[in-house]
């Protein structure tokens, strides 16, 4: 008899072990979400072309600001650029999604400078040292070196705070990267510009307030204009978010060969617009600087690689485009010729470099 009531208990206790939990109207209710329509992307070419407008843009622009139009207090200007990017990063950091790393901290990879970099880095204890990658880097400062050295209107002012900054900034980039080199602690340039944009901007107001307000007046400022000064801090301030983009849509590679395009359209510019000539000596310079970059960049296997592949899209675009790819070589040809020429720009375009020159400054006092 006992056999029997235990036997019963327990199939009670199995039926209502298996028995099905009420479903919940959560549950029964289907969960059915609307599909989002694809987000148009944009190709990544132009992503390039707007980070090379942009970076070449304020190296034009601050030279037309300095030199042209006479505002000689670049630190001030300097001071004005952190100061506008402090407001413009705080404004997105309210308004956007674009600053939600500052969250994370988190940080993209940084390209190396050369020499002075590399012998920070290794007195720092953050990376080791490496004759081999010394050579490469001193290859292309050698290059660098011939291009100044046959420069024609060399100046050694300007060398040396070019000298000073490249130090400085060598410093600067290994103390971020010994701060910020481990895993969770990353950021992209944009997030880094919204810490370093206000304490920028006070070290350089306290430095212009000692060494160059007390030399200027508001009268320099209304002779540049101020509509020309909120200008030139919105092309800075476009110049970084245009990075943060680039990097997400490209690769170092792209931004390494972007880099080299943009400073050959630097060099062609400044012929036409100041007619600054370029002698045999700096496009040896530039050539060597320029190979040099690519082997430290790439190596020599995968440099090969990408001749290799754009050997046989060359090819493969001369068969399906014959007609342009003609032109591209006629292009390139008048190109060459014309920074061949590079020499002569004083003689052949003194008249159209001061049109130039008054047509801008007219156009924009007004």
């Amino acid at each position: 008899m006992a056999d029997v009531e235990k036997k019963a208990r327990l199939s009670g206790e199995q039926t209502r072990v298996h028995e099905p939990a009420p479903a919940s109207s959560a549950s029964i209710l289907p969960t059915t979400e609307k599909p989002q329509p694809p987000k148009p992307s944009l190709h990544p070419s132009f992503y390039v072309i707007t980070w090379i407008g942009f970076s070449g843009g304020v190296i034009l622009f601050n030279k037309w600001l300095l030199d042209t139009l006479g505002f000689k207090f670049p630190i001030t200007l300097t001071a004005w650029h952190m100061l506008f990017a402090t407001f413009m990063t705080q404004l997105l950091a309210k308004t956007t999604t674009l600053l939600d790393g500052r969250k994370t901290v988190k940080m993209t990879g940084k390209a190396c400078m050369p020499v002075a970099v590399l012998l920070t880095t290794w007195a720092m204890g953050v990376s080791p040292p490496s004759l081999k990658t010394l050579g490469n880097v001193s290859f292309i400062v050698i290059g660098v070196v011939i291009a100044s050295y046959g420069a024609i209107e060399f100046n050694l002012t300007g060398f040396m705070y070019q000298a000073g900054g490249i130090t400085f900034e060598a410093t600067r980039l290994v103390l971020v990267q010994r701060l910020l080199s481990s895993a969770e602690f990353k950021m992209d340039p944009l997030v880094s510009l919204y810490y370093f944009a206000p304490v920028c901007a006070v070290m350089n107001g306290v430095t212009a307030l000692l060494i160059e307000i007390p030399k200027m007046s508001m009268q320099n400022v209304y002779d540049v204009g101020i509509f020309m000064l909120v200008a030139n801090a919105m092309v800075a301030f476009l110049l970084n978010v245009s990075v943060v983009f680039l990097i997400g849509k490209t690769s170092s590679l792209v931004l390494t060969l972007c880099g080299i395009l943009k400073d050959i359209l630097l060099v062609a510019a400044s012929m036409m617009i100041w007619g600054t000539p370029v002698t045999k000596t700096q496009f040896f310079g530039y050539s060597i600087a320029l190979g040099g970059l690519l082997y430290y960049r790439l190596g020599a296997e995968q440099l090969k690689q990408y001749v290799g592949q754009a050997g046989r899209s060359w090819s493969e675009f001369g068969v399906q485009k014959p007609a342009m790819r003609k032109a591209l070589i006629f292009a390139l040809v008048l190109l060459t010729i014309f920074l061949l020429l590079g020499g002569l720009a004083p003689t052949y375009a003194s008249a159209q470099t001061k049109n130039l020159k008054d047509m801008f400054s007219t156009g924009l006092g007004s």
